[in-house]
């Protein structure tokens, strides 16, 4: 039983090690995508810059209007800087776990996850999860120590056979046998209190597995929760909230180059529209990184692929 907790403790560790990596590497394509939206809202900066140049130039826009579109695009260089560093620092923990010299490149595509299994298949499977399997091999293992531990109260037999011959001459040899019976007269000075300690391993032990079998289903119920959250969100999102701020910004950009509109309202739908596409892309992470826990949640003992 021993051996048994020892081998599904490594297996769940190696499941643990490569949950560890996928969320390094969801992380790091979170920040390449990142990147690439921040570097797409400099476009539509740049477009803001050159509607507030024209109307500078055609006298119905003031220089400051102009130095401010200047200032909302330039600030965006120091969030792709930013981002940049945080992808290099999951790159490198995908690395040191990897055991790799260098950071390696990454397949810059997000993984297409299978629907995962019902919150009542989740919480069925959850008993062949390598660390609750280890922990209920400890507790076979604690509970045959109370049956080794009571063999103290059984007697010990002793059995003896003796050959031989004395130096005498003439003398005949000999033979002899014997049983020797040790009776544990005062088992409260030993027995009694190796049983105890016997029984009180075991039901530590027990409490052990209770507790994180409470603990992993808890955690299955709360990444189900979240998983089916982000869909929903990531679905909404692509549906109707980023539609609608791309097509908000286009049509107060028109306005305030018509001169029907501040650069106030400019700037702050430009603002929305990057604000929607990196909660897009947060919600996109999530949803993955929700999926990776569920597959961790649900292992049956092997190493993941």
């Amino acid at each position: 039983m021993e051996a048994q907790a020892a081998a599904d403790t490594l297996r769940g560790q190696s499941a643990e090690l490569v949950l560890l990596l996928r969320r390094a590497w969801l992380q790091a394509l979170y920040a390449e995508d990142a990147v690439t939206t921040v570097q797409h809202q400099e476009q539509l900066e740049a477009e803001s810059v050159q509607a507030a140049l024209a109307l500078y130039r055609s006298a119905q826009g003031s220089q400051a209007e102009v130095l401010r579109a200047q200032l909302a695009r330039d600030s965006l260089a120091n969030d792709i800087t930013k981002l940049q560093a945080e992808q290099a620092s999951d790159l490198a923990q995908i690395a040191q776990i990897l055991n790799l010299p260098e950071p390696p490149s990454i397949e810059k595509q997000w993984p297409n996850l299978p629907p995962p299994p019902t919150l009542a298949e989740m919480e069925a499977r959850l008993s062949g999860q390598p660390l609750l399997r280890a922990a209920q091999a400890q507790t076979r293992a604690a509970q045959m120590g109370v049956q080794v531990a009571k063999t103290g109260y059984w007697p010990d037999v002793t059995v003896s056979v003796g050959y031989g011959q004395d130096f005498y001459p003439g003398s005949p040899n000999w033979l002899s046998a014997g049983v020797n019976l040790s009776l544990p007269i005062f088992p409260g000075d030993r027995q009694d209190q190796d049983v105890a300690a016997a029984q009180a391993r075991a039901q530590q032990a027990q409490y052990r597995y209770d507790d994180q079998h409470l603990a992993l289903t808890q955690q299955a119920r709360a990444a189900f929760a979240r998983y089916e959250s982000y869909k929903i969100q990531l679905q909404r999102m692509d549906r109707q909230l980023l539609p609608t701020a791309r097509n908000a910004f286009s049509a107060t950009l028109a306005a305030y180059s018509a001169g029907r509109a501040g650069l106030n309202a400019v700037l702050r739908t430009q603002k929305e529209v990057l604000d929607y596409a990196l909660t897009r892309l947060q919600y996109r992470r999530g949803l993955a990184i929700s999926a990776a826990e569920l597959d961790f949640l649900t292992t049956q003992g092997e190493m993941q692929p």
